[in-house]
């Protein structure tokens, strides 16, 4: 469920970071970045066949063959288009064994329509596309076609980056707008809240040292295959899925800067619900972590975006060879702490937060929305409601403080 964040009262909390020195202070810039790392430098781990570390340090230029590559501003269209315009880049993958698929034709349509060629490594890149929302379809010989709609590029996220999978034999359709799905979300999280394992968590899982966490998280995909993703590429992807692009909420008042916080809020809070699931409930029982609809966190492969991924790595950091990142822990006392639900909604519809039993951390807030949202479980944060609450001054930190009552950020290793 698309899920944004917003304005409350004042908190009178105070969050503490604990473990290993937290590199996440703000630059001026809005960035967060790893320690050790110079500015503007992200460090990729995992392996997305979609991009590499080489493409991010060269900020996605020259990401295609030439015979691969379409610049807009060819297009006699362009000169009545006064949109910003992005730039987009992707590959075309086979389903079954994720080897690049070429001389696929790859169809944008909306604002208007574009159409680019894979190269011989799969790869395509369209620049100076105006920002809006397409829907693109995909056909290569051999393969069903793809449709994948209702997914839009923005030039304030930096490059737009796709993955478009195809099937011999078989169409694939893939609509972005249903990964939201309210209902679905309703049902799985009232099983959830009724599960005498939710409600027990908070005492069957005291720790008192950072717990260490693994490096990848098994995704239940549609297909009902399950897919070990790297911890990274599984927070950005759910981050490129969750929040909407950067413009969207400056277009309502944010600096880069507040959007920043959002971002950073929302991908600690990823972090802290999956961890829950690995380690105390999941509703997939011991097969998956998490599944990739609207039943757990959107998780949609289709397309990443060039600012999820920057913050997503400024969170992650090595110390003696060691990666750690953040995690939010319920403080039972000053030297013991225990898994929380890192739950969240879209809106709370003005009504604020709601008290989940079993879970101290999750306190009912009043709350208010930056704009009308999709509505959901008001239960942790309220993506909305965080919004607002950046926009109105709050840091990461303090919108993690007011949604999560007495818990620390922590830094833990990952192993």
């Amino acid at each position: 469920m698309k899920r944004l964040i917003g304005f409350l009262f004042a908190f009178s909390l105070t969050l503490t970071f604990v473990g290993t020195a937290f590199a996440s202070s703000n630059n001026t810039d809005g960035k967060v970045n790893a320690v050790g790392v110079p500015d503007n430098k992200v460090v990729l781990t995992g392996n997305n066949p979609a991009f590499s570390q080489v493409d991010l340090d060269n900020n996605f230029t020259n990401y295609a063959e030439d015979g691969a590559t379409f610049d807009v501003m060819s297009n006699s269209q362009l000169t009545t288009v006064s949109k910003p315009l992005a730039n987009v880049v992707g590959i075309v993958l086979n389903q079954a064994d994720n080897t690049p698929i070429a001389n696929a034709v790859i169809t944008a349509q909306g604002l208007m329509t574009v159409d680019v060629q894979s190269g011989s490594d799969g790869r395509f890149q369209i620049i100076n596309m105006p920002n809006g929302e397409y829907n693109w379809l995909v056909a290569a010989t051999g393969f069903g076609k793809g449709e994948f709609l209702h997914y839009t590029v923005d030039s304030s996220d930096g490059a737009t980056i796709f993955t478009f999978y195809l099937n011999e034999g078989k169409e694939t359709y893939i609509d972005h707008n249903a990964f939201f799905n309210d209902g679905d979300q309703k049902i799985a999280e009232e099983t959830l809240i009724n599960n005498a394992s939710f409600s027990a968590s908070m005492t069957s899982s005291t720790m008192t040292a950072p717990p260490t966490l693994h490096p990848y998280i098994r995704v239940l995909q549609t297909s009902g295959a399950v897919t070990s993703i790297g911890r990274q590429q599984y927070l950005y992807t759910v981050l490129s899925s969750e929040l909407y692009s950067q413009s969207w909420y400056m277009d309502r008042g944010l600096t880069t800067a507040q959007v920043s916080n959002l971002y950073v809020a929302q991908a600690m809070v990823a972090n802290t619900f999956v961890e829950y699931a690995i380690n105390v409930y999941s509703n997939h029982g011991s097969t998956a972590d998490v599944c990739s609809t609207s039943c757990c966190q959107v998780y949609d492969s289709t397309k990443v975006t060039q600012v999820a991924i920057n913050t997503v790595a400024g969170l992650f950091e090595n110390v003696g060879g060691t990666s750690y990142c953040p995690l939010i822990l319920y403080k039972q006392s000053s030297t013991t702490y225990s898994y929380i639900y890192g739950a969240f909604g879209s809106s709370c519809s003005g009504q604020g937060t709601v008290t989940v039993p079993g879970q101290p951390a999750l306190i009912a807030k009043p709350c208010t929305d930056l704009v009308a949202g999709a509505g959901g479980n008001r239960q942790g944060m309220c993506q909305m409601g965080a919004a607002l609450r950046a926009k109105n001054g709050d840091s990461y930190s303090g919108i993690i403080n007011y949604y999560f009552t007495n818990c620390s950020i922590v830094n833990c290793p990952i192993a």
